[in-house]
């Protein structure tokens, strides 16, 4: 067994060290040279983005060592501080470890629509680093690298003259705060962040280009269970956006975190409590900031169904009593499957009435309806808060996670409506067929429906895929009831036509409820079905779905959730990692996204047109507005201004000026059967491509589409991209 452990240890010593060679190469003199040609050395700005984590922190430094630690100079820790003791000496929560507690770096947990736009806007040219320590401590900052690897890179490029004035430890170089003060808050830990530095942080990135000083900020407060389910380990976040703000409106700013083994005693007044506060200074008093003086216009809170409640004080869910919009009376239905069951049946809340009458604010603060109360929220101190219109309902949760998931797994897997074994298979290989036509902007490729589905898998099925897979595969009553579902999302979806065929949609979600009951079941009514009849409210009042919507959070929320490293004071760490982000990271920068297009993958393989043989090049990559076309399936069909659905054959730039070599559709018709008409909102059903080669100017281009191929048929689904 010894023998077994050294060879072990020897092999995973060689592996480390192999890796860390690596990275000298790819960290070496010729790479800063590199950079150095490509970006010019400018002076770093001051206001950094991810300010907004730390600045609140108390946090506790040497000010008089240049490197924050006063021993850095031999880098010797005392062993009383085990918060921040060596690594491979002492216990730290900054130091990876091999020990199963540790969080697993899985990146799927992460619904990422959200998230690879931001990575987008890191990913074009931004102001880098100027020397070799500061871009070394912007890699140890990325995703993934681990301090214990950090360190072994660290001892092998001190060994090279070049870098002997490089610490020994990663915590030295990426100035890690020694010591976090938390706030106890029983029977947790509290961290408030602040609003205000949140907002200045965020708004930094745009002051210069600000069209208005008046603001919306958007509040999300959700938990968020860090370890496995053998715990009660959590953590409660509160989150901010600026909303309406282009550029910054989906970055997202910590406002403050809890941890513990249950919810703050007191319920949330005491956790609430520094954000309320905080924002009545700033409604009476607004701020400053560079050079401007800002005021707050509009406070609105997004949160799942389970945390609206638990923030606002009203009856969960399962109440009778829990809608926060009308004052309709819940009913205990039992299924069929129940009472088949040799056990007592439970039943399930449901809510068939769509025309109670509709709560107010001051209904609301004047407890009209006491049996939805169940205690006073300090919210309700924000005078200027709606408690019933700036409390929308989450279309995450509510549509894509919530009624789009219960209609296709009652479809799909219900034991009293579901469609025969035949047509689930034949469904599911459809899903699978769309796989190589599902355009990079989703987060994820199309598969068979699983109970297991991420909400943006939800979202995709929702609003594009299901109208080609069911065909022909659920009765016409059923097809039409869902596609009373799926048009009136895809209407409130849309910039476009959300505010002009809101009525519209809102009697589709009416009718989707009426007829739900008698296709499905009353049970079939449940509290995320019944509240559809008001999501076009919502979107009349706030815009369209995405635009307030929980997305933007629960990226962040899985963005926090790896920055742990293990078990051991988990609030600790996530300070920790933030402040080394801000200190270590490069600046966004908005203003490089202004590029109308750009050009990815050189090559001489494609299709040209006589005009183009003479000094062009081509590309198999070109990266435009809010998309990206290739030539491949799954991104390679757009919509141009006339209404011509073109499939690209080849992208070419002559004269500085893009364009794309493709064949068009020659035939466009309705994709729905009756009564709804789908090329209304430039969906169609495309046949007979054209055998000729033409080309249009890339600036034609209106929407990038979403080519399904319908089973049977010599056609294609084509369906728009939009607010993604």
């Amino acid at each position: 067994m010894a023998t077994k452990r050294k060879q072990y240890e020897r092999n995973e010593n060689r592996r480390i060290l192999r890796a860390a060679n690596r990275n000298v190469e790819l960290l070496n003199f010729s790479v800063e040279e590199d950079v150095s040609q490509r970006f010019p050395e400018t002076e770093r700005t001051v206001d950094d983005p991810f300010q907004i984590e730390v600045e609140h922190a108390i946090l506790e430094y040497d000010v008089a060592s240049d490197d924050l630690f006063p021993q850095e100079e031999n880098d010797v820790h005392s062993d009383d501080e085990t918060e921040f003791g060596g690594i491979g000496v002492h216990s730290s929560t900054d130091v990876d470890s091999s020990d199963e507690s540790l969080i697993s770096l899985d990146w799927d947990d992460i619904d990422d629509i959200d998230v690879c736009v931001v990575d987008k806007v890191v990913d074009f040219p931004v102001e880098q680093p100027h020397s070799f320590r500061e871009q070394l401590a912007s890699w140890a900052v990325l995703p993934g690298v681990c301090h214990v690897h950090v360190n072994k890179l660290l001892t092998i490029l001190r060994s090279h003259p070049c870098h002997s004035n490089l610490p020994t430890d990663v915590r030295t170089l990426l100035k890690t705060p020694r010591k976090v003060n938390v706030q106890k808050m029983h029977p947790g830990e509290y961290f408030g962040f602040g609003i205000l530095v949140g907002l200045q942080s965020v708004l930094s990135i745009v002051v210069d280009q600000l069209k208005s000083l008046s603001i919306e900020i958007v509040i999300n407060v959700d938990g968020l269970p860090i370890f496995s389910n053998s715990t009660s380990k959590q953590l409660w976040v509160i989150l901010g956006l600026i909303r309406g703000i282009k550029g910054v409106e989906k970055i997202p700013f910590i406002i403050a975190i809890y941890f513990g083994l249950q919810k703050p005693v007191g319920g949330p007044n005491s956790f609430l409590r520094g954000m309320v506060d905080e924002l009545k200074d700033l409604i009476e008093k607004g701020f400053s900031f560079g050079g401007y003086d800002f005021t707050i216009k509009r406070i609105i809170f997004v949160c799942d169904s389970p945390a609206r409640a638990f923030i606002t004080g009203v009856k969960y869910h399962s109440g009778f009593s829990s809608c926060t919009k009308c004052v309709t009376v819940g009913e205990t239905v039992i299924t069929d499957s129940e009472m088949r069951r040799f056990v007592s049946p439970r039943g399930r809340r449901v809510f068939p009435c769509t025309t109670a009458t509709l709560r107010t604010n001051e209904s609301f603060r004047e407890r009209h309806d006491e049996a939805h109360h169940n205690y006073y929220s300090c919210i309700e101190e924000l005078e200027t808060v709606d408690m019933v219109l700036d409390v929308p309902v989450d279309p995450m949760h509510l549509v894509d996670e919530g009624a789009g998931k219960k209609l296709f797994l009652t479809i799909m897997e219900d034991s009293d409506y579901k469609i025969s074994p035949y047509n689930v298979r034949r469904v599911n290989e459809e899903m699978s067929l769309l796989s190589t036509f599902t355009p990079r902007e989703f987060a994820r490729r199309s598969r068979p429906y699983s109970s297991n589905f991420k909400s943006t898998e939800w979202s995709q099925s929702l609003k594009y895929t299901c109208p080609v897979v069911f065909r022909n595969r659920l009765s016409q009553e059923r097809y039409e009831h869902m596609l009373t579902l799926h048009v009136a999302v895809k209407i409130l979806s849309s910039e476009r036509f959300c505010y002009t065929f809101n009525a519209y949609a809102k009697d589709l979600l009416q009718v989707f409820v009426e007829n739900g009951a008698r296709l499905y079941g009353k049970s079939f009514i449940t509290y995320n079905i019944h509240n559809l009849v008001h999501v076009a409210d919502d979107v009349m009042m706030f815009g369209p779905l995405n635009s307030f919507s929980a997305y933007v959070f629960e990226n962040k929320l899985g963005i926090i959730k790896r920055l742990l490293r293990k078990s051991e004071k988990p609030l600790e760490q996530i300070v920790k990692r933030l402040a080394e982000l801000q200190q270590n990271s490069n600046p966004i920068n908005v203003s490089s996204l202004e590029s109308k297009f750009r050009f990815r993958a050189e090559h001489r393989k494609g299709p040209l047109l006589p005009l183009f043989i003479d000094g062009s090049k081509q590309f198999s990559i070109v990266e435009y507005k809010n998309f990206t076309l290739t030539a491949k399936d799954g991104d390679n069909c757009v919509l141009l201004n006339d209404s011509v659905v073109v499939k690209i054959a080849n992208i070419v730039e002559l004269s500085c000026k893009p364009f794309i070599i493709g064949r068009y559709f020659r035939h466009l018709k309705n994709l729905y059967p009756h009564p709804f008409d789908s090329t209304d909102f430039d969906i169609f059903q495309c046949s007979d491509l054209s055998d000729e080669l033409l080309y249009w100017p890339l600036e034609f281009v209106r929407f990038k589409m979403y080519l399904m191929p319908l089973s049977g048929l010599q056609s294609f689904a084509a369906y728009p991209i939009e607010n993604l």
